[in-house]
């Protein structure tokens, strides 16, 4: 769905839903900053960021707030198969939280990981992102 403005500017809604999504991320952030990083809350993350955006949230299979149903792919590289996704991510926090002083090169290292597994069906970046600006955030 768009909007025509005045001055014959598009505006797609989809858009604006998830910018308004990503300020209201950045309070919940901002809210929970003191809990240890979960599946939970990477969960919340994505479900905050992707809900009311029409098409995605709109899909059964999209699964917002979820782990994804349907295999996806990052360019040409292989992510978790979605049997997997659980496992990797619960690894992949397990070893993220037993780091007591993170440096930007963990930060930098749980995105990349992060991006490998792939969890959701889309929104990744996004939350990954999110994630990256908190712990820079805390190390500051």
């Amino acid at each position: 769905m768009t909007i025509l403005t005045s001055s014959d500017k598009v505006i797609v809604l989809k858009d604006t839903t998830e910018t308004k999504n990503h300020f209201t991320l950045f309070k919940y952030m901002l809210d929970t900053i003191d809990e240890k990083l979960s599946e939970e809350m990477i969960k919340k993350y994505h479900f905050i960021l992707k809900d009311g955006t029409l098409t995605d949230s709109e899909k059964e299979w999209f699964n917002v707030g979820e782990y994804k149903k349907i295999k996806n792919f990052v360019g040409n590289i292989e992510t978790s198969l979605t049997s997997h996704v659980e496992k990797d991510m619960k690894d992949l926090l397990v070893w993220y939280n037993k780091i007591s002083k993170k440096t930007i090169e963990d930060i930098i290292e749980f995105h990349v990981r992060f991006e490998h597994i792939h969890p959701f069906q889309d929104g990744n970046g996004r939350v990954s992102r999110m994630i990256m600006l908190e712990n820079v955030y805390i190390m500051i």
